[in-house]
């Protein structure tokens, strides 16, 4: 049976008000009343889901539903840009996933959302406060849950618009796509073993002092790697260990509930998607971009200077325009002058464009062994080289963590003696680079097991400071054809980025054997990354100059 139903506060009705002020809403238009319910799953006699259903009270019959899947509870701060919906005539069902704030079952991230959201569909389609169409929307986590219900089979056809904040739609291809294991998920894993005694407030500040990952930092050094995190999560957390130890996230069956990609080539929901240039997703939401506008799907991208924990709750506006056309159908005009709207960093300046990326032409700059990146390329051929020691990894400094990172000075990170650093002269003309800038690098070795980190940094003008732009981690194949010290061409895409190159500013191309611990660092031996004790230090060589040296390659508007 239902909890009764609970009024609006006056707290919430201040607080609704001014977060729609702040992101330029009109009043809203309702009060409403909240009442937890309790979601049985149709063939599984075991699993309730909890939820929250927010009803507005205007009088006026519902202008649609918002579903909201969310492992991380129901109570402020997160609900607070979710239920004011229902302030604008929406019903709005927030609920918990499996074993999270109430609901039953065992925590299996992302590998029960598939079979989880249809079901709940069909529950509400019941319900006879249902309005008979639903959008979805919500970030992160909570965007993995809408590709989820948007990969449905079959289609859900009362689904009409999904709003997807920095949300993957391939969870396995986040934590092992470059080969080596992105690490936050450890941070991650304590958050949601501890968080249903810990208030979202105290989570939030946990995460925010991890200072670019610096919590759980004895876990993630740990040798094995799985044991040190069983060591400080005991039985709480045994999704975690199976993920630690199972790298193969092309042929694993495991991973196969993560991948939802498949919503990219069937769905014909309209899809409003906000990213930010240092979020963890950024390359899989350009992706589902692009491939959605391909198949003249209706879709709109939002990207803006931000990190993860920033886009994750931007672009309220657009989310209102977005659910008003779509769900409400309110309103028949355009909402958006152009589908694509983005921030260029470098001039801090918004920009509407019909397509994502606009027509470029490639500009090669050289890598140069004493440093230089030069816009012709040596006639000899000459190498650099360092060494990468996992006793003591290269530090990530910056760029895509959860909820901290972004854009900050690097510069240390230029002087390091496990860092080659290659820097332009300052220039004498704007430069503005509009999609994935790229490295081909003539790679060397002394051992087969390496990872290579390459990113692309501004150092400002007089030279003191330096900042991240965009960039790539990559755990070559130790499979490929492998002679110690004999160059290999590899040629990597680094992530995203819109940037004005001002007059007088450097381009700076550094290139890292780890980044740590933003991903795991390399062993060196060969062993898995799960379970591996022995380590054992690289030599990189990166070979410049003669035919086919190593050079960046930025697309130039």
């Amino acid at each position: 049976m239902a909890a009764k139903p609970l009024s609006q506060g006056w707290f919430d009705w201040v607080i609704h008000r001014f977060v729609g002020w702040r992101a330029g809403l009109p009043p809203p238009s309702s009060s409403y009343t909240v009442q937890t319910v309790k979601i049985p799953l149709a063939g599984d006699d075991n699993i309730q889901l909890v939820a929250d259903l927010y009803q507005p009270t205007h009088g006026n019959p519902p202008s649609g539903t918002i579903l909201i899947q969310c492992p991380y509870g129901r109570g402020l701060p997160l609900s607070l840009n979710l239920r004011i919906w229902a302030c604008y005539g929406y019903n709005v069902l927030l609920v918990s996933t499996r074993s999270t704030f109430g609901s039953s079952g065992a925590l299996d991230p992302a590998r029960t959302d598939s079979i989880d959201g249809p079901r709940v569909v069909a529950w509400m389609r019941a319900q006879p406060w249902y309005t008979g169409t639903f959008a979805t929307l919500g970030p992160s986590y909570l965007g993995f849950t809408q590709w989820a219900l948007l990969n449905a089979d079959p289609p859900l056809e009362d689904m009409v618009a999904a709003i997807i904040s920095v949300g993957p739609q391939n969870f396995g291809e986040l934590l092992w796509g470059t080969g080596a294991l992105w690490l936050p998920l450890v941070d991650w894993a304590q958050n949601m073993a501890q968080q249903g005694s810990t208030s979202m407030l105290g989570m939030l500040r946990a995460m925010l002092a991890g200072g670019g990952g610096d919590r759980m930092m004895s876990v993630k050094k740990s040798l094995p790697l799985v044991e040190g995190a069983r060591a400080e999560l005991g039985d709480r957390s045994s999704w975690l260990y199976e993920l630690l130890t199972r790298p193969d996230i092309a042929s694993d069956p495991h991973y196969h509930p993560m991948k939802q990609g498949g919503a990219l080539e069937k769905t014909k929901v309209p899809i409003l998607l906000v990213s930010g240039w240092y979020d963890i997703c950024t390359t899989q939401t350009m992706a589902a971009y692009q491939r959605l506008q391909e198949r003249s799907c209706t879709v709109a991208l939002t990207v803006g200077p931000w990190n993860h924990g920033e886009a994750a709750f931007s672009g309220l506006k657009e989310s209102f325009d977005w659910l008003e056309k779509y769900l409400a159908k309110r309103t028949m005009e355009d909402i958006r002058p152009s589908p694509v709207r983005i921030n260029i960093t470098g001039a801090n300046e918004w920009r509407w464009l019909p397509v994502y990326p606009p027509p470029t032409s490639s500009l090669d700059l050289f890598l140069d062994p004493k440093g230089a990146l030069s816009w012709t390329q040596l006639v000899t051929p000459e190498k650099a080289q360092f060494t990468f020691d996992p006793h003591s990894p290269t530090p990530s400094i910056g760029g895509p963590f959860l909820m901290d990172g972004g854009s900050v000075d690097d510069s240390a990170l230029a002087k390091r003696p496990d860092v080659l650093s290659f820097t332009s002269p300052p220039l004498t003309d704007d430069i503005e680079v509009l999609g994935k800038p790229s490295i081909v690098l003539l790679h060397s070795s002394d051992t087969p097991h390496v990872d290579l980190f390459v990113r692309l940094s501004e150092v400002a003008a007089g030279g003191r400071t330096s900042r991240n732009l965009c960039e790539v981690y990559k755990r070559l194949d130790p499979g490929r054809a492998h002679t110690p010290g004999a160059p290999i061409k590899v040629e990597l895409a680094l992530s995203d980025c819109a940037h004005r190159f001002k007059k007088g500013t450097q381009i700076r191309v550094v290139v890292a054997g780890g980044c740590f611990p933003l991903y795991s660092f390399n062993l060196g031996s060969g062993e898995p990354q799960g379970t591996g004790t022995t380590v054992r230090s690289a030599v990189h060589g990166v070979h410049c100059g003669g035919e086919g040296g190593s050079r960046l390659v930025l697309p130039v508007a």
